[in-house]
């Protein structure tokens, strides 16, 4: 294989990426995207230009470079999710780019810019150094996948037909020279063709672009991808508010760990994000049951990291281990672990009524598991839920 390394940058699930032993030649500069590469080799190839920056590819474990002719950017260094593939880069001992090595592909287009007026969004950017052409691609928020719009574009502006059905937009632009040699993709545009109340959240949360709409309740982010209604992330605000009534303390810990509530796509789709304090929830929720376990858990972790924490813990696990030697929840979700037993108890003591395969007779959760009940009215006192929740 001979020339610039492919173009992969739509391939967004690629994992491994092997292009070894080779004579691609020429800079790597579309290595951004894969968000999911886990090993990347371009050994023994006729590479050339800057070091790419590597810090966005959050899972990648490996990456072997060696028998190139990478060099430093000035002002720049050795740059890895983690310190694995730091210590990997930093073993090629690379020296400082000349003049001539920052010249050979072109400069990445700035100030790409997005007006919006009926079905058609207009998009401008200033030209690049070095560019003959260049090329827009576009993600929007309901199909999820990133399509080339123009190739080729003698031009710095383009007129793009959309759709009016509440989907975001995203636009990238990138310059190619007379050869053909491509640059760098633009930093992301969003473009909002519809206004709508519920903004994208913020790329400091490190989530993908599956999630569109961001509510933040007191540091604590719930997002979802478009399809979820905007009463879905009202109903979502109402609860978290409601359940953590009379525990700031809680809220505050919450946030203080980035915790946020994810909803799935509408066909169970789930996004990408920072591993840590999440609970990720359905819109197909009768009686928010599903929303209110999966905060639960958040719920406990929070009471766990408060002073009397481990106090809390320690009677969790006897009230657990004495309603299983009592024989109660046989066969069910709240018997499976202390976790899920606190989780499944806090939506029923929240609820206020036992299914009746739990309790027939209609008895409440003080009747039919009285220490945990007592427990969460400890520690949750003032908490209730929105009707809606309500069985």
């Amino acid at each position: 294989m001979t020339g610039q390394i492919p173009d992969f940058s739509l391939l967004r699930n690629l994992g491994v990426l092997d292009l070894s032993d080779n004579q691609l030649s020429g800079p790597v500069v579309e290595l951004d995207g894969l968000e999911r590469l886990t090993r990347l080799s371009l050994r023994q190839n006729l590479l050339t230009g800057p070091l790419p920056d590597f810090s966005g590819l959050s899972n990648l474990a490996l990456v072997n470079l060696w028998g190139n002719q990478f060099c430093l950017a000035p002002g720049t260094w050795v740059s890895g999710s983690s310190v694995i593939v730091k210590a990997q880069l930093a073993a090629l001992s690379l020296v400082t780019c000349a003049a001539a090595d920052l010249a050979s592909a072109p400069a990445a287009p700035k100030n790409l810019q997005a007006i919006a007026s009926e079905e058609t969004v207009t998009l401008r950017w200033d030209a690049a150094a070095n560019a003959d052409s260049y090329d827009l691609r576009v993600w929007d928020s309901i199909d999820r996948s990133w399509g080339r719009i123009g190739r080729g574009l003698a031009e710095t502006h383009f007129a793009h037909s959309v759709v009016t059905d509440g989907r975001n937009y995203y636009y990238q632009v990138r310059a190619r020279d007379g050869s053909g040699v491509r640059g760098a993709w633009s930093e992301l545009l969003f473009a909002a063709v519809v206004q709508q109340p519920f903004r994208p959240p913020p790329r400091s949360l490190g989530l993908d672009l599956f999630f569109q709409k961001y509510v933040d309740v007191d540091g604590v982010a719930v997002v979802a991808p478009s399809e979820v209604p905007d009463a879905k992330m009202n109903q979502a605000r109402e609860i978290i508010g409601s359940v953590l009534v009379g525990r700031p303390d809680l809220l505050e810990t919450l946030a203080a760990n980035d915790a946020r509530v994810e909803f799935f796509g509408y066909w169970g789709e789930a996004g990408d994000g920072p591993i840590g304090w999440e609970a990720e929830v359905t819109q197909q929720d009768p009686n928010c049951e599903h929303f209110l376990q999966e905060f639960a858990h958040l719920v406990r972790r929070a009471l766990e990291e408060q002073p009397e924490g481990e106090a809390f813990r320690l009677r969790l696990e006897d009230v657990y281990m004495a309603a299983m030697e009592d024989g109660l929840w046989r066969g069910g979700p709240a018997s499976v672990g202390v976790e899920g037993y606190w989780a499944e108890t806090v939506k029923y003591w929240l609820w206020g009524v036992l299914p009746d395969s739990v309790a027939a007779d209609g008895s409440g959760l003080a009747e039919y598991d009285a220490e945990v009940a007592s427990l969460i009215g400890e520690v949750l006192g003032e908490a209730s839920v929105p009707s809606y929740c309500k069985p």
